[in-house]
């Protein structure tokens, strides 16, 4: 969710006078992430733990009085990939309505993605002025765009219990999509993040959509996004597949994405692309917005396609077509 209106009351006015005051400086700051709902923790917390781990992790929530938390733990699955949190479900202020994640945005309103922009230092100088707790600043993780209400962690003001009752009273019997700001208003307890979105991520996905549908509308662009994820979701929910289980190896799977094939002459063109050309730069802006699932999938869980002037792969054939965005045909359920 990107709205600051799911803020915490108190921290949502703290973020408005922080954007407001980068903006007489000079720099527009745009949030692009707000709060993140327990099952989309538990699953970057466990992609890159082990089964010894996830299940002592489980027993400790359930034996401390966080029997909601543990399940929610458990309900998300196998997930695989790298380390980008120690937060358990809960245990983030993510889920606090206490921390935002933004980047900066260029003279077209463009994301800029490099943390070392000087932009970047004026909105974590600003945050510190207004006793935030700025990501630009941690000695153990470097994250730019991250500001959080609070510098302490959740277990330091609340038990297993109360943190569990917390999260369902906040989370239960709600998909993210229905939860409103009445949700989290009138609570102390809000949310923040300090696990960013691997920019890498970002980039390789981008310069995918730049590579595969350039010349689309944002509707297509995000269709061929979220088939990236959608192999990834894929892969992972089976332990491991063939065209791989990370939003890299997906993209760079040989002879998936033609973009990326060695005798495609577009893959020059999509390695040496940079951010200052307007087409890829709203392909980083969709890129970010589908891997932090800000929009939703217009292809309905598709994983594949091919442009309608080619003749069709002989995957075609066994497979179940969704949907026609822009020139490419979108199927899934491919045998």
């Amino acid at each position: 969710m990107r709205k600051i209106e799911f803020l915490n009351r108190s921290f949502r006015a703290e973020v408005v006078e922080l954007l407001e005051l980068c903006e007489e400086q000079g720099v527009k700051v745009v949030p692009y992430f707000t709060v993140r709902d327990p099952w989309n923790q538990a699953k970057l917390w466990r992609q890159s733990r082990s089964k010894t781990e996830i299940k002592r992790a489980i027993r400790r929530l359930s034996d401390g009085g966080a029997p909601w938390l543990a399940e929610v733990i458990a309900s998300v699955g196998p997930r695989y990939g790298k380390h980008v949190t120690n937060a358990l479900p809960g245990m983030s202020w993510h889920q606090w309505g206490e921390a935002l994640d933004c980047f900066v945005a260029n003279a077209t309103g463009g994301a800029i993605w490099d943390g070392q922009h000087p932009g970047y230092k004026v909105y974590a100088d600003t945050a510190v002025e207004l006793e935030l707790t700025a990501g630009y600043y941690w000695t153990n993780f470097f994250d730019p765009g991250h500001v959080q209400a609070r510098s302490g962690s959740v277990k330091n003001l609340h038990s297993l219990s109360e943190i569990d009752q917390a999260m369902r009273a906040r989370f239960a019997m709600r998909s993210p999509e229905l939860i409103t700001p009445a949700d989290y208003i009138p609570k102390d307890e809000e949310m923040t993040t300090d696990e960013p979105v691997d920019q890498n991520d970002v980039d390789i996905m981008a310069r995918t959509i730049f590579g595969e549908a350039r010349g689309e509308a944002d509707d297509g662009k995000i269709a061929v996004g979220w088939v990236v994820m959608n192999r990834v979701a894929y892969a992972q929910a089976r332990g491991g597949y063939w065209w791989g289980e990370t939003i890299r190896r997906v993209c760079l799977k040989p002879w998936q994405f033609s973009c990326w094939n060695s005798n495609d002459p577009n893959r020059g063109v999509i390695e040496r692309v940079k951010s200052s050309n307007p087409t890829f730069n709203r392909c980083l802006e969709i890129a970010m917005q589908v891997i932090t699932r800000q929009v939703p999938d217009p292809a309905d869980e598709a994983t594949h396609y091919y442009a309608e002037y080619i003749s069709p792969p002989a995957w075609v054939n066994d497979a179940t077509f969704v949907t026609q965005i822009g020139v490419h045909r979108f199927y899934k359920d491919i045998s």
